[in-house]
């Protein structure tokens, strides 16, 4: 269908919840997958030590898709978002350790924000800029698939 201008009209399908839910789940997803590459490739600038992705679980996968949600809706300060995200770790049981263990639940950025070094605060300032940018996508395309559902949270669950 082409309006007088004969530019195509937007043609946009109304999906299920359950659909929606998945795909959400999906960008999600992806966005963690990304930033674990970003971060990566941030450490090879840097010359850090490499992670072995092997050493992950699931829940550790899950647990940065949480971190990256909670950073998207948390439009406060780098230390506010920061003091969230350690909040969440050490309600899961984790602690501070000089090396990242997730074996352990010990962390080497459970420190307070200003105790950070300047590259680990520059990557978690890359990590809320993925985290805005996915829940800025989810919202898009929610408004095109699922119209009634404009004031629906990006979460991948419906209220």
């Amino acid at each position: 269908m082409s309006n007088e201008a004969n530019v195509p009209t937007p043609h946009y399908t109304m999906v299920s919840s359950e659909m929606h839910n998945k795909v959400v789940d999906i960008a999600w997803s992806t966005a963690e997958r990304m930033q674990a590459e970003i971060a990566r490739e941030i450490r090879v600038l840097l010359g850090e030590e490499q992670y072995d992705q092997r050493m992950f679980t699931e829940d550790d996968r899950i647990r940065r898709v949480k971190a990256l949600q909670k950073c998207a809706i948390e439009d406060t300060t780098d230390s506010d978002r920061h003091d969230a995200w350690m909040k969440m770790h050490f309600e899961q049981g984790w602690k501070y350790g000089p090396e990242l263990k997730p074996a352990d639940k010990e962390h080497p950025n459970l420190l307070p924000w200003d105790k950070l070094p300047a590259n680990t605060r520059s990557k978690a300032r890359i990590f809320d800029i993925v985290a805005k940018h996915t829940i800025a996508a989810i919202r898009e395309m929610t408004v095109h698939t699922c119209p009634a559902w404009t004031d629906a949270p990006a979460s991948g669950e419906q209220s």
